[in-house]
């Protein structure tokens, strides 16, 4: 390294000068800082350069060694009346023969704003709870307050002018020393958060640290607030585990109700075929009386296991919305006929009323939108003695990509009363002396939710209740829809007699009954007591259609439908699931092995007809 790199290279005042006070030479710092030349300088007496206190006669230097003053303080002025406190010390040497002396000026600048922050910022911070500290670039603390000294139980004196590393273990202090740089290069402020141990306990603190800069846009010092946040922390800690131990139990109850589901739907698949085709024997009425009787029974234990189906779907959100093309006046008409039998038993009556503005078709889930209203309508009953019930339907606005619908429903019944009214839609809210879980209206809500809507109510104790869904639905054009669905309207007509249908089901109670469906409703079947057999069926003749259970022994209907449609090469046979797993998991899986549709148990006759007719036709058509 050449003396002159190193000459240049001190960032201080560096001068070299004669007896008299004639600059000899000066490095790159002075030149930058006193905006002089290098040839300017050696035209100006270094004495010119100085303010000092008092008289010290020329030559300067000579006067300042004979005085030992050595070392001084004074201000270095340079050009356009720039000043630098500085503090010189004085070293005669020689320099091409010739007696010389080297001052060497040290600014002052930043020992003097340092100070000034000190002295502005120590008023105010010592009653201050947090810790607040003041660092110089070398991470040397400067300042700290009373917090720090009372936490650390060491006087301010025995921490300023020490370092992270006297205090805190060596990781500790590499992330410290880490951040401290981070800011200092930014220029930028920042907050983070650090973990120490502490006596073997963790420890939280959240650190904000602020570069201190100068009037020219240096980083002359680090300033920082340390917050203890360690009781928000194990607060914030216990909340997740809260939550994760919350998501294990819905997924255990999840778990459970889908387990209780399928359980349940089993025995009610035979229930509901046997009743079904006792009612089309020939029988008296008395009979009739009692299977009308049986059927409410089961009609009662159907919409709870399908309340604990939704309900699960809704808290594990995987209740799942299909917008499909509507006739709402039909779909409004078939609700409200299901409900005559309670409504003429119960001596209410009903009046609905749908405005002049409401088009034909609207575009919506038929399925669930009925689901609402037949919740909200049976709950009107439900709480209803007598008087009227109101339905009423508006078309409240559009524009030219929306259409927003209200349904409202109107009783006279009880009423709820206002304690209890902010709950209603809460799960398992209900009048103790009613029958039901209580589920309805939570899962009217949150259907609502998933139909870009909202519900609403209104109530009176003795006076009655008002529900309004209000519904935004995708607009569409009325005339094509109109004659689409006129071109598809009609009921299915084939031959059931041409079609060989094959029933693969394990379980023997089961396949009595279904067979005994299958025939009342015209159709030829074989049967296959597990997937192993249906294989092997299927392999030595041609069925048209197979009825799939999914669980069994051997081989379930998942792998034997791999098998019959990639192995067997039989992918134009037709496989419809009829399990009673019916959660969407249990769906997608029947869809994802090439099964092409699925009937959930229990199976109603009319619903097993028309799925099977209708895929029959299809063949038939092509």
């Amino acid at each position: 390294m050449s003396y002159e790199f190193f000459f240049n290279s001190i960032e201080q005042f560096l001068f070299i000068i004669s007896k008299k006070g004639e600059i000899l030479k000066a490095n790159e710092y002075v030149i930058r800082k006193l905006d002089y030349s290098m040839s300017e300088l050696k035209r100006v007496n270094f004495l010119d350069l100085l303010e000092l206190e008092g008289t010290i006669n020329n030559p300067i230097i000579s006067t300042i060694i004979q005085e030992d003053r050595d070392s001084f303080e004074c201000v270095l002025r340079g050009k356009d009346k720039i000043t630098y406190p500085i503090s010189i010390k004085i070293q005669k040497g020689s320099w091409s023969d010739k007696e010389i002396f080297y001052c060497i000026g040290k600014d002052r600048t930043l020992e003097e704003e340092i100070e000034k922050i000190k002295a502005n910022v120590y008023a105010i911070l010592d009653n201050v709870p947090e810790y607040i500290w003041l660092k110089d670039l070398e991470g040397n603390y400067l300042m700290v307050n009373k917090a720090i000294e009372d936490h650390s139980g060491l006087p301010s004196s025995e921490i300023i002018g020490k370092n992270d590393k006297d205090f805190f273990d060596e990781n500790i202090v590499q992330q410290m020393r880490k951040n401290d740089l981070m800011v200092i290069k930014s220029k930028k402020p920042t907050i983070l958060e650090q973990q120490v141990m502490i006596e073997e306990q963790k420890t939280y603190y959240e650190v904000s640290i602020n570069p201190v800069i100068d009037k020219k846009n240096r980083v002359i010092a680090l300033t920082g607030i340390t917050k203890d946040i360690t009781k928000e922390k194990e607060n914030e800690l216990e909340k997740i585990k809260a939550t994760k131990e919350s998501e294990r139990a819905n997924q255990i109850k999840s778990q459970l109700l889908g387990y209780l589901s399928h359980e349940l739907r089993t025995p009610m698949n035979g229930l509901i075929g046997f009743i079904e085709l006792f009612s089309k024997t020939d029988i008296n009425s008395e009979q009739e009386y009692y299977i009308n009787q049986v059927k409410k029974v089961i009609d009662s234990l159907n919409y709870l296991l399908n309340d604990l189906k939704d309900i699960t779907l809704i808290e594990s959100k995987q209740l799942k919305i299909e917008h499909n093309v509507v006739d709402i006046y039909e779909l409004i008409y078939d609700t409200l006929e299901s409900f005559r039998i309670q409504l003429k038993k119960k001596n209410i009556k009903l009046e609905l009323k749908v405005g002049k503005e409401v088009p034909k078709y609207i575009c919506t889930d038929p399925i669930r939108l009925k689901q609402v209203l037949n919740n909200i309508i049976s709950n009107a009953i439900k709480y209803t003695t007598e008087g009227t019930i109101y339905v009423r339907v508006i078309k409240k606005s559009d524009n030219d990509h929306l259409e927003t619908f209200s349904f409202k429903v109107i009783d006279t019944g009880e009423g709820i009363h206002k304690e209890i009214l902010p709950q209603i839609f809460d799960p398992f809210v209900k009048d103790s002396k009613k029958s039901g879980l209580g589920l309805g209206l939570n899962i009217a809500k949150e259907i609502v939710k998933l139909l870009n809507g909202e519900i609403k109510v209104r109530s009176s104790v003795n006076r009655g209740s008002v529900f309004t869904v209000t519904l935004k639905t995708k607009k569409i054009n009325q005339d094509t829809i109109h004659s689409n669905h006129k071109a598809t309207q009609g009921e299915i007509s084939i031959e059931k007699n041409k079609y060989q249908l094959l029933l693969v089901e394990d379980v023997l109670f089961n396949q009595k009954l279904q067979r005994k469906m299958l025939e009342k409703l015209g159709y030829t079947v074989e049967i296959a007591n597990n997937g192993k057999e249906a294989i092997q069926m299927c392999s030595e003749n041609v069925y048209d259609l197979v009825l799939m259970d999914c669980q069994m022994p051997i081989i379930d209907g998942y792998e034997a439908t791999k098998i019959i449609k990639s192995i067997l090469g039989l992918e134009d046979i037709i496989i419809i699931a009829m399990s009673a797993n019916v959660f969407e998991e249990d769906i997608k899986k029947c869809y994802a092995v090439g099964m092409d549709d699925f009937i959930s148990k229990p199976v109603r006759m009319d619903q097993l007809d028309k799925t099977i007719k209708k895929w029959l036709k299809t063949k038939q058509d092509t």
